[in-house]
Parts: C-alpha cells; structure tokens; sequence
C-alpha cells in the first residue's frame, strides 16, 4: 500500500500594502507655519498676532483688552484646556490658533502634575512641583510629557489640517555660560527651560520681538535711543534666543504681512537656490567642486544665506574657468 501524497500548503497571499511608491512626496510643502513669538511687556506681541488670518485667541479674559479678537473661553484646569481647543476644531473660519501667552498655561501643566485631573493652580503650585516625586527636576520632567500630549494634539487636529499655530511668551533674561567662552545674560521664553525646549524644537520659526534701540554718541559718551519702531529677530543671537527654518531675512518689521510676506519668498527662495547650485555644478563639471558643493549643500541645512554664500562662490568659480 503506498503513502498518501503529501501536500503542500499554498504560501499565504502577501500583505497589503498600506503605503506605495506614489506615496513618496519631494520637495517643500505650503502649509502652515508654527511659531514661538516672545518679548518684552508692551512690545506688540498680541497686536502682531492679531494680524493673522482667522485668528481666534486663547488667553485670561483680561489679557487683551484693547483688541477686537475672538476669544476662546478660559480653561481652568489643564484637562479643560483640550475641551476649549476642540471648539476650534469644527470651525473653518479659524485660521490661525494663538495661545497667548503659553506662559500661563504653565501653571495649569503642573498643577495637573501635583494635583490630578481637576486640579486648578493655587499659590502652592510653584512649590508643589520643585517637591514633586522628591525634587530634582522630577516634577517639571512629568510636566514634559503633558506639554507633549499638547503637542500632539496641535499638531494632529490643527496644524495637520492647515491652521497656524502660535505661541506667544514673555521674555525673561537668563545666564547662560557658554562652554567654550564667557557667562553673559540673554533674552529667553518665560518657561521653564525643559517646556520650552520642546516647543521650539516643534515650531518651525522661534522669534524675538523688541523695541529698536540704536547707540548714539552724545557728550563723548554713547546712549542708546529707542526708535520708536518694533522689530523681529529670527536668527540666533547671544543676547537673545531665536531661530527659523522659514529661510527669513535677520530682521524684520514688526508685522503679521511682513512676516508672512518673508515666509512665502523663502518657501521659493530655497528651491531655486538649491535649483541654480545644481546647473552651476553641472557647468564647472569638475569633480571635487562637485563633491565640496554637495558637502557644503548638505551643511547648509536649506540656510537661504548659506546656500546664496554657494552659489555665489560657483558663479565666482565658473566665471574664472
């Protein structure tokens, strides 16, 4: 009697797939812009941000007095806080969500830390959260990963769907001791510095806001006079904290236009510089100018000044071949 035939089981059917080569995007997109503004009392911040399109304010009802602005109602706890945001989920005409100023939302993350869900600040809140979990940072690293939850949230259910988000904050001057040099004081958001760093590493533009203030040699001596003017710093400065990825100009006018204005030239000034660096490569066509640009390209991180600084140098390269 011979064996039965054994048989072999068919492979299992792959997979589908969820993601496909089509899916795969280049280059920059437009969309919205996520920014951390902060500056001295009085300086503009809030006017400036009402300038945005659609912008709908979630701050204390005595914040912002003197502006015709929409107003989210006031959270009292940090859980209330994701209750108001998903007002502003539902309603298109709301471009533009600014929290102002995130410092005041400080307070409700750590009374949440020390107190639970419900749990609204008291004038025992700052102490609570320095004891928290025994001291030693512990109560403003918890306090991280609520300010990640929001985060989150932000960027899912506003950003994601094409709503600009701003931060704006108070300024506070800190010492900072440079390992490589001198101590000296600087201007930086009013958080602690763990919060803040996760925010500006999720924002696209961090920006210094202050009055002009030139020096004048008066009586053999030099006085500084402010202008009367405000300004935007976007590049980082030793006395002040600031930085961008929207390929803006150093400084700029204290406007909402001019800011967004400065945003959609760099949305096309990096292309086309990045555009000109490649023919230029290709004109020379010489290998190890081809291999330092590429490094150099690389380096640059989209920098429009650095890149410029590139391209200028083939153009000064390719004119003495």
């Amino acid at each position: 009697m011979t064996a039965p035939e054994k048989r072999i089981a068919p492979a299992p059917a792959p997979p589908k797939r969820k993601y496909v080569l089509d899916d795969v995007r280049r280059g920059k997109l437009d969309v919205a812009q996520r920014v951390l503004g902060f500056g001295g009392e009085k300086v503009g911040k809030s006017t400036w941000a009402s300038g945005a399109p659609g912008a709908v304010f979630l701050c204390p009802e005595n914040g912002t007095p003197h502006l015709d602005i929409e107003r989210l109602p006031t959270p009292e706890t940090w859980d209330d806080l994701f209750e108001v945001l998903s007002l502003v989920e539902t309603v298109d005409r709301w471009r533009t969500l600014v929290i102002d100023p995130v410092n005041w939302l400080e307070e409700l993350c750590w009374a949440r830390v020390v107190g639970g869900p419900q749990a609204r600040p008291t004038e025992n809140t700052r102490d609570q959260i320095e004891k928290h979990g025994g001291g030693f940072m512990k109560g403003y690293e918890a306090a991280v990963s609520h300010w990640r939850n929001l985060v989150n949230v932000l960027e899912k259910q506003h950003y994601a769907r094409g709503r600009n988000v701003v931060f704006l904050a108070h300024a506070d001057v800190k010492m900072f001791r440079d390992p490589a040099g001198a101590e000296y004081a600087r201007y930086v958001p009013w958080l602690h510095h763990k919060a803040a760093g996760l925010l500006k590493q999720w924002v696209d533009d961090v920006l210094f806001f202050r009055h002009e203030v030139l020096a004048k040699a008066e009586g053999g001596k030099t006085i500084a006079v402010a202008t009367g003017d405000h300004i935007i710093h976007t590049e980082w400065n030793k006395a002040w904290d600031a930085g961008n990825r929207s390929s803006l100009p150093p400084e700029l006018p204290m406007s909402w236009a001019a800011y967004w204005e400065a945003v959609e030239a760099g949305r096309h000034r990096v292309p086309a510089l990045l555009a000109e660096i490649e023919q230029l490569v290709r004109e020379i066509n010489d290998p190890e100018v081809t291999k330092k640009a590429k490094a150099a390209v690389s380096e640059a991180k989209e920098s429009a000044e650095r890149l410029a600084e590139i391209a200028n140098a083939l153009r000064i390269k390719k004119e003495g071949k």
